[in-house]
């Protein structure tokens, strides 16, 4: 059956919020060696993957779409009459493309994520740790909760530990901030941010 492929609905709740090194990849993978992997859609034509696939074929104009229809107890192939592993050059390269692109277009939207946490199981795709660790970011985590005990051995002394879990943007800018103040020790690097933005602070309340 054939169809467009703009007439397929993106996933509004994609977890995959995509990145523009993906988005890239695929786009030019697209326009170079032409389709490879395929699009799901449910019945209604709802993309369940693919959406980034769909999106840079819609940006390059790739319309037209063959429907296989199937109710998931059988593979669907896609065999490209073009080519051959064996001997061409792009077919080799479309094997590093297809998971390269995969590799670098994911980044979770943690929003979405956890808001699906609460309708299916997802510990059967993550550990537990590493499923908290995701969903926990950019939450500061209290104190009390915070293991002191390394922290304490080695300073000799009570020691209160506060950990951060940011965005990686977010997290390339602490780290660049903690750089300038040129204080290898991380702890008393952001003490010295904390003291430094203190001291500019009240600069204008005083008197």
């Amino acid at each position: 059956m054939k169809a467009k492929v703009k007439d397929f609905n993106p996933d509004k709740r994609n977890a995959n919020k995509g990145t523009d090194r993906g988005r890239e990849l695929l786009r030019a993978s697209l326009e170079k060696l032409g389709a490879g992997r395929s699009i799901l859609v449910d019945k209604n034509g709802s993309v369940i993957a693919g959406n980034k696939t769909r999106e840079a074929a819609i940006a390059l104009g790739l319309e037209d779409a063959i429907v296989v229809e199937t109710d998931g107890s059988q593979l669907v192939v896609v065999k490209r009459t073009d080519l051959n592993l064996e001997v061409d050059a792009a077919a080799k390269e479309l094997a590093i493309a297809d998971n390269r692109a995969s590799e670098l277009g994911l980044e979770y939207d943690l929003d979405i994520l956890s808001e699906l946490s609460t309708e299916i199981d997802l510990s059967q795709f993550w550990e537990p740790d590493e499923l908290d660790d995701m969903l926990s970011v950019g939450r500061l985590i209290d104190p009390e909760d915070a293991d002191r005990a390394e922290a304490e051995s080695k300073l000799g002394k009570k020691a209160s530990t506060v950990k951060a879990v940011l965005y990686a943007d977010s997290a390339a800018t602490f780290e660049q901030a903690l750089r300038m103040t040129g204080n290898v020790n991380r702890g008393n690097a952001l003490l010295e941010i904390c003291e430094f933005y203190l001291a500019h602070a009240t600069e204008g309340t005083e008197g």
